[in-house]
């Protein structure tokens, strides 16, 4: 009978723990910085079909306001871009310690036109996260430094 009980709850651990990591960063990082309009709608897509958590939103509002520069029609553009602003901004106001949602931005705000006017949090994005990057995951830290190398707000040096 014991054994019986154990095979459940060892079953319903990793049932949880799978769900908990459904969402792969090595994909959505790859496709985020990636230039594929077919690759974002495929991740938004995967990512509407989870269970909605911090991570998924902010994910969600990171790919959302790189769809929109895929966009043709500016109307569009806006209430997508302002769509994934909203994910966004939400998760960074519950978490505003969260160095990786703060990166998510940070790489938004350096990408996005200024007629967005989404630029004014640059140099908190950038403090925060000089300052908490060693509390980072080593995945996303990899991320950070490979998004550095090509950024004109973050230099790799300013990571050490």
């Amino acid at each position: 009978m014991m054994n019986w009980k154990r095979s459940i709850v060892v079953t319903a651990i990793l049932l949880l723990s799978c769900k908990l990591f459904a969402v792969e960063p090595a994909k959505f990082y790859a496709v985020f910085s990636g230039n594929s309009a077919s690759d974002i709608n495929e991740m938004i897509t995967s990512l509407e079909k989870e269970e909605t958590s911090s991570l998924i939103n902010a994910y969600k509002g990171a790919l959302y306001m790189k769809q929109s520069s895929f966009m043709k029609e500016a109307k569009q553009k806006i209430e997508t871009f302002k769509k994934g602003r909203t994910l966004l901004e939400t998760e960074i106001n519950n978490q505003p310690d969260n160095a990786e949602y703060r990166f998510l931005r940070l790489v938004v705000q350096e990408k996005s036109p200024p007629i967005l006017k989404y630029k004014k949090d640059i140099t908190s994005d950038k403090d925060l996260l000089i300052s908490h990057f060693s509390e980072l995951d080593s995945f996303v830290q990899k991320q950070v430094i490979n998004y550095s190398r090509q950024s004109k707000k973050l230099d790799e040096n300013e990571l050490q």
